[in-house]
């Protein structure tokens, strides 16, 4: 069977929710015959199918504390892993991660973190996503607008509909635009940044502070009671 048309344990509401509605089919249609083009050798797109709704296959809703919000996955081949940020390839890491390690280094965190495998994250509680869910190879937003925008909108109102105190940390333009899906009334915090790419890490995005010095996992720590780092506090 594809392994996008297994639904995710935990998740089956959702998917009963968003398969009633007409963008959803042709979505998934769309995005098989991408991976099934004869000229993908030329042009691959990330990341591996099996690991397209990875994320959800690893985490249920129960489980979340947090979210963590980006745009699309690594278009460089063997990045993308099916986690938003996350690396467990050979060679360099991608430069955005590197900016994310950067910051869990700042000395509110204490320590040194260089793990580019985030999987150990999603074992805390914290919901590794991407607004775009694919891509091809070398063209970031080269998947925008095919229906993926509306899926993620989804489950970001599913997770907060359905959840208390869940923090949200926004990273970029395409996570800030979902922020009014978020719930007032469930207790959530949301803290909006720019995206960690070396394009804008050191930048305000939308009026909302540069991600390099946000003290965003500071947020998550206070707030989620996620201490991402892997050293006691001094």
């Amino acid at each position: 069977m594809d392994p996008l048309d297994i639904i995710p344990p935990g998740w089956e509401e959702l998917w009963d929710q968003e398969t009633k509605k007409g963008y959803f089919k042709p979505l998934l249609e769309k995005v098989k015959l991408e991976y099934e083009d004869e000229n993908r050798v030329h042009q691959e797109i990330f990341p591996p199918k099996n690991c397209i709704l990875r994320i959800f296959n690893i985490m249920r809703p129960e489980e979340i504390k947090a979210v963590i919000l980006g745009q699309d996955p690594y278009h460089e081949k063997d990045q993308a892993d099916g986690l938003a940020f996350s690396f467990t390839g050979a060679g360099r890491t991608p430069p955005s991660l590197r900016n994310i390690l950067l910051e869990l280094e700042t000395r509110d965190m204490n320590g040194k973190n260089t793990e580019t495998d985030l999987t150990s994250w999603t074992k805390s509680g914290v919901f590794l996503l991407n607004s775009i869910l694919t891509v091809k190879e070398g063209k970031p937003l080269s998947h925008q607008y095919i229906g993926w925008e509306r899926f993620t909108d989804a489950v970001i109102k599913y997770i907060s509909d359905n959840s208390s105190d869940i923090t949200f940390l926004m990273w970029g333009k395409h996570a800030h635009d979902k922020s009014g899906l978020i719930c007032d009334s469930r207790g959530h915090t949301i803290d909006r940044t720019s995206h960690p790419s070396p394009l804008s890490a050191k930048r305000s995005s939308g009026g909302y502070r540069p991600f390099l010095g946000s003290r965003c996992f500071h947020v998550l720590k206070e707030n989620a009671g996620v201490n991402l780092m892997p050293y006691d506090e001094i």
